[in-house]
């Protein structure tokens, strides 16, 4: 006697968050963030001339990308539109 066994479907990929705004950011801002938080990131371990540990430069890392994440994020900022207008 043999079983049947059932195939099930996955359930749809669950929407991306509304509140991420990596996730809310084009394709072309998503693919740079990576490389702009570490660009952020190296210019403010700069400042404080590269002095202290793992915390500081953690520290800027999380600072670096919450600057990305607000500057994604705004309506009119370069990496969300190809033709916004300078403030």
């Amino acid at each position: 006697m043999s079983s049947k066994i059932k195939r099930t479907q996955r359930p749809p990929a669950a929407p991306a968050a509304a509140d991420d705004p990596a996730s809310a950011a084009p394709p072309c801002a998503r693919d740079n963030r990576h490389t702009m938080i570490a660009e952020a990131a190296y210019y403010r371990a700069e400042q404080r001339g590269f002095c202290g540990g793992a915390d500081e430069a953690t520290a800027d890392w999380l600072d670096a990308e919450a600057e990305v994440d607000r500057t994604l994020s705004l309506p009119g900022s370069p990496e969300r539109t190809a033709t916004s207008k300078t403030r």
